[in-house]
Formats: C-alpha cells, sequence, structure tokens
C-alpha cells in the first residue's frame, strides 16, 4: 500500500477544506446535514482531523504498512449503515491494502463525503479501479461484510449466511468506569466520549458504572461545555425530549440537565439523548466481569491494563485500527 501516498493527499484534502479552497467537497459537507441530520460540518470536521492525525503518525505505517496483498484477491460486498461520518474509511483501506475489490453501499441516502474521498484517491491513482460505490443492487461478488448498529434477527441471519459467505459486524458502543479518585480531566476526556458524533458510533460511551459515593454535580459541570452543542441541534434534542416526556409520565427516575437524561439500568446501550449507569462497589472485579459482557465495543477507563480497554478520550479514534474480524474472514477459504 502507497502509505507515504495516502498520507499527502489526506493532509493536502484536509488542508483544502479547511482553508475553503476545494468548493466541491466543501459544497459536499455543507450539504451533508441536510442528508444525515447526525453528519454536521462540525462533527465530520472532528473525524477528518483524526484520521489525518492517525495517518501521519507512526501508528498507521506500524499497523497499515503490514497487509500485505492477498494470493488470492477476491471480491467483497460491503454494506454500512454508517452511523458517524467516515465511519468505514478503514475498513475500506483495510480490504484494498489487502488487494481485495470492493463493492461498497451505505444506507439511503449515504455518507457522500466518504464515497467523494475514495472516488478522487482513485483519480489520483491510489488504489484505481479497486473500490465500487454501489447505489442498487450489488453485482457479482465472493464474500459479504454487513456492519450493522444491532444484530440481526436470528432467522434473518441465518438466511443471509446460508446464501452468501458473510461476515455480519454488530457495531456495539462503549462504556466507561469511572474511578474512585476522580480528576476534572478524567471527566472532560469522558464528556468527549459521550457526546462526540452526537453519541451515535461504536466508539461513544451510553453507559458509566459508577462508584457508590459518585458526585452528580462534579459530572454535569464538566459536560457542561457541550451545551450549545447538544442543544441546537433539533434531532439531538428530540430524542431528549421524548424520553424526557416518557420518564416524567411514567414516574420513572432520572436526573437531568437539560440537555442529558441520567438513568439507572442494567443495560448497557441508551438511546441518544440518555445515559444509562449503574453503581459498583469494587472496580476491579467489574472490569473482570466486563471482560465477559457481551454487546460492548470497549471498556473506557483511567488506566486500561486489560484487553478491550481503553483511555478515555479515544472516542474520535474509533475504528483506526485494521479490525482483525475482518483480515480473518477475507483470507479464509
Amino acid at each position: 500500500m502507497d502509505i507515504a501516498g495516502i498520507r499527502q493527499y489526506m493532509t493536502l484534502l484536509l488542508s483544502a477544506i479547511e482553508n475553503n479552497s476545494n468548493p466541491q467537497i466543501g459544497q459536499l459537507i455543507h450539504n451533508a446535514y441536510f442528508h444525515r441530520h447526525w453528519f454536521t460540518v462540525g462533527e465530520i470536521h472532528r473525524r477528518l482531523q483524526a484520521i489525518v492525525r492517525f495517518i501521519e503518525s507512526s501508528e498507521f505505517l506500524n499497523h497499515y504498512g503490514r497487509l500485505n496483498n492477498s494470493d488470492s484477491p477476491c471480491r467483497i460486498a460491503f454494506y454500512s449503515e454508517e452511523n458517524i461520518p467516515l465511519e468505514e474509511f478503514f475498513s475500506v483501506l483495510t480490504l484494498v491494502a489487502m488487494g481485495h475489490e470492493i463493492q461498497y453501499k451505505g444506507p439511503t441516502p449515504a455518507d457522500k463525503v466518504l464515497r467523494w474521498i475514495f472516488e478522487d484517491m482513485q483519480l489520483q491513482g491510489l488504489f484505481r479501479g479497486r473500490i465500487h460505490f454501489v447505489e442498487d443492487q450489488f453485482s457479482a461478488f465472493d464474500k459479504l461484510i454487513v456492519a450493522t448498529r444491532n444484530p440481526w434477527p436470528e432467522t434473518n441471519r441465518r438466511l443471509l449466511h446460508q446464501k452468501h459467505h458473510t461476515l455480519d459486524l454488530c457495531r456495539y458502543q462503549s462504556v466507561a468506569v469511572i474511578p474512585t479518585s476522580l480528576s476534572q480531566n478524567f471527566l472532560t476526556e469522558l464528556a468527549t466520549d459521550i457526546f462526540s458524533y452526537f453519541g451515535m458510533g461504536c466508539g461513544n460511551v451510553r453507559k458509566i458504572f459508577i462508584p457508590r459515593d459518585f458526585d452528580f454535580t462534579l459530572f454535569f459541570q464538566a459536560i457542561e461545555i457541550w451545551y450549545e452543542t447538544m442543544f441546537n441541534h433539533h434531532s439531538y434534542m428530540n430524542n431528549y425530549q421524548y424520553y424526557q416526556s416518557v420518564y416524567l409520565m411514567n414516574r420513572i427516575e432520572h436526573r437531568d440537565n437539560g440537555f442529558l437524561l441520567l438513568k439507572e439500568d442494567v443495560q448497557h446501550r441508551a438511546p441518544t439523548g440518555v445515559l444509562f449507569y449503574e453503581y459498583y462497589d469494587d472496580d476491579q472485579i467489574l472490569r473482570q466481569q466486563l471482560q465477559k459482557a457481551t454487546g460492548i465495543y470497549r471498556v473506557c477507563v483511567d488506566s486500561p491494563t486489560l484487553h478491550g480497554e481503553i483511555s478515555c478520550g479515544e472516542s474520535v479514534n474509533q475504528l483506526f485500527l485494521p479490525q482483525e474480524e475482518i483480515i480473518d474472514f477475507v483470507v479464509e477459504a
């Protein structure tokens, strides 16, 4: 894979976007909100800036430089629900780095910024002819990858696997364990993990585990910096107000700061506008239990030591590393 070429292209592209010197991609970014209300200019910029920071780092070279062309390249059909802007950027990059040909399809309407970037990359000589964007049905393919936010019904899943060689990726969301010794910086980073991309991505925290003596006042103070962004986004506030009404009408106990509802719940994924919480007594026991839990993408902690744990504040970098499930799937016979 042309690491240097990708770095140069993405760095120049981000510079052109920030300096308004490429009106075509600039217009696509500004119009994205009208097609997908979660894809605001601010969140697209947040994602692009994070992508470029990662591509310019040594970590990108370490992980993607080791991907070799397959001895048996195949035709991959890839469908994604695209919960956040450019969600599958590195998934597509992984597949083309391994020499495969991809047909990519998103929901209607799809992420036009992702499509424009990869089509322009091919015009510039990167991955030429290896990435095709599909609006209707896939044409002939060897393997199918489906990335969704929720698990498929078992009957549908079984039928899909009977018909095609399929990998179904469920983009579960993340949880956080708040330590007993709390710092303001931890809460600030946690706020980013909750609210970046409006909490729609798999790396976003949808539930927190808190000690018995947790001070909610400190938490609400830390997230106040997100008030304007959330309050001025009508789709987010529609969700918030809907669950606010449900909880009030049904007299369900909750906490409310005017743009986020906190509800005690054993489930791991809260709806948009809500954050679930659960008390714990021993954080080490809890973290061991979360190792065995299903339906969790990552566990955000103060000092990560266990598998699947990451530091708070990493939500902007979600789905950056090559995904082993995808690599294993495409290399198997």
